[in-house]
């Protein structure tokens, strides 16, 4: 498990290569902590989840360990915040619309929104993602 403690004094690319940086290292070190490197999958949740989402397609791109699978539940994957759905979901007990543009302010500050952010942060920017590993991803409003 990866934990975050310095969030708020950390960007949102240094996170990612957080997570990038402790999957190659489990996967360089795979026999020492009887991991088997081609079982290795990702699970996030929530705002946890652009982290997991991100991660397939960095590792992908980068080629330096792959990914088996990854289990995404309920995860921000659009910081535009322009589908139908975000703006229909306004029950507060709900992950809301509010909720969703609160989080992805606090992740990316006043670059939300904006045009450099990177598909490895907000997932639904990707131009492509065939290839991908298999996910398992879920959903609701």
């Amino acid at each position: 498990m990866i934990m975050h403690l310095r969030w708020v004094e950390a960007c949102a690319e240094d996170l990612h290569e957080d997570c990038y940086a402790v999957s190659r290292r489990m996967t360089a070190n795979a026999s020492e902590i009887r991991l088997d490197p081609a079982r290795l999958a990702v699970g996030a949740s929530v705002g946890g989840g652009f982290f997991g989402a991100g991660l397939a397609p960095l590792a992908w791109d980068r080629g330096e360990f792959g990914l088996a699978f990854q289990m995404l539940i309920h995860p921000m994957f659009d910081d535009r915040n322009v589908t139908q759905a975000s703006h229909e979901t306004t029950d507060p007990r709900l992950w809301n619309r509010e909720a969703n543009l609160f989080g992805w302010r606090c992740y990316l500050g006043e670059d939300a929104d904006g045009e450099g952010v990177s598909p490895y942060t907000a997932p639904i920017r990707a131009a492509d993602l065939a290839g991908l590993l298999p996910a398992y991803i879920a959903v609701g409003a």
